[in-house]
């Protein structure tokens, strides 16, 4: 007789995970992964064994699971013990391991937590845990001393997720090896995967600090895949270097690619300070593409104050582009400077382009302002 039972699990795995969009450009570096577990009890016992044993072991692993889900990790830890001390032939036994291990951990008992991960990869080699147990042996491996498993691990896996894994625990214990190793990465013999290159520069870029930024810079600017250089140009967002900004801003005007233009954007407006803000007023005039300009626009109308109004003002007044002039409107109306709502006053009552007075005298009619309610009015009798 075979015994079923599936269950749907969400385990926390650590992966790069990349979303690019073109007005603002952002980097995650997790990813909760749902997996499902299937898993066969099957063995010779008495016809009793056959109708309790199942049960009982899969009500012990789901009020585990619940005490997981709550945190209360030294009473979970206690129900996986007695899972697997009085059903070792359960066919949750693997996932008792993991989920044994991972309450250890949370309770500080990482050696403890190591040990079971290492049975149940001996036990269990074909087991759908097998490398969650092998990446939260990579996560705490530091913690135990043991460089050799996240060397061995970062520099011959298998798996370029679980090489990532590796890599992160190095940035964390040992940040130049993890530079170094990373530079070999990215070299164009390397014979690494474009993820793996892609997930390393995104490390890079979280956990290098000053020491990556020349190697970010070099692969922002390189030949190499889009994916990875947007990786590399989101990394810079917090870079302390003024030479950083003089890179963005090159990058965001001169490129033809709408994604590196984003993220270069992107990682600028993580800037603060008056150069920043001129470097995005001057890509807003001259980037190559009108998304590019609109883009740049954008971020440049966010920062507020009197001077960036005053500059949307006279872009307006010297723009031809009808759609560059709407988006000024458009920024005009967010900003509380008594001069913006003039200006919109303005282009209501005289400029040449109906879509555009319809448009202030729209902005107008949205806005709380006295007066512009009062301008409204005026228009309306």
């Amino acid at each position: 007789m075979i015994a079923k039972t599936n269950q749907n699990s969400s385990r926390k795995r650590v992966r790069i995970v990349f979303q690019i969009c073109l007005m603002i450009t952002a980097l995650m570096l997790t990813l909760v992964g749902e997996t499902t577990v299937g898993t066969l009890a099957q063995g010779s016992r008495t016809s009793a064994q056959k109708a309790s044993t199942p049960d009982a072991a899969t009500t012990i692993f789901q009020e585990g699971r619940n005490l997981i889900a709550n945190e209360e990790w030294a009473k979970a830890a206690e129900k996986f013990k007695e899972l697997a001390t009085r059903y070792p032939q359960s066919g949750q036994i693997d996932a008792s391991l993991y989920w044994l291990a991972l309450a250890l951990k949370k309770e500080g008992q990482i050696g403890e937590a190591d040990q079971v991960l290492k049975r149940l990869q001996a036990e269990f080699p074909r087991s759908t845990w097998k490398d969650d147990a092998r990446a939260m042996r990579i996560e705490i491996a530091p913690q135990l001393g043991n460089t050799k498993l996240v060397l061995d691990e970062v520099q011959n896996g298998d798996s370029a997720e679980l090489r990532l894994v590796a890599l992160q625990s190095l940035f964390e214990s040992d940040p130049e090896r993890a530079l170094a190793i990373t530079s070999s990465i990215l070299k164009a013999n390397s014979g690494a995967s474009k993820g793996l290159q892609e997930g390393a520069v995104a490390l890079l870029g979280e956990r290098g600090g000053e020491k990556a930024e020349p190697l970010l810079q070099e692969v922002a600017q390189s030949g190499v895949e889009t994916r990875i250089r947007v990786a590399a140009i989101v990394g810079l967002k917090n870079s302390k270097d003024e030479r950083v900004l003089s890179l963005l801003g090159n990058l965001a005007t001169n490129s033809d690619d709408e994604t590196i233009i984003g993220a270069s954007l992107f990682a600028l407006s993580q800037h603060e300070g008056e150069r920043t803000t001129e470097i995005l007023r001057q890509i807003s005039a001259q980037a190559k593409t009108a998304k590019g300009r609109k883009q740049a626009l954008y971020f440049f109308g966010v920062r507020g104050g009197a001077r960036v109004v005053e500059s949307l003002i006279q872009m307006y007044d010297m723009e031809n582009d009808e759609a560059i002039k709407a988006q000024v409107l458009v920024l005009l109306s967010e900003s509380k400077e008594r001069d913006a709502l003039r200006k919109l006053m303005d282009v209501a009552r005289n400029d040449p382009s109906l879509t555009l007075r319809q448009a202030a005298t729209h902005f107008l009619s949205q806005s709380t302002d006295p007066e512009a309610r009062k301008f409204v009015e005026g228009l309306i009798k």
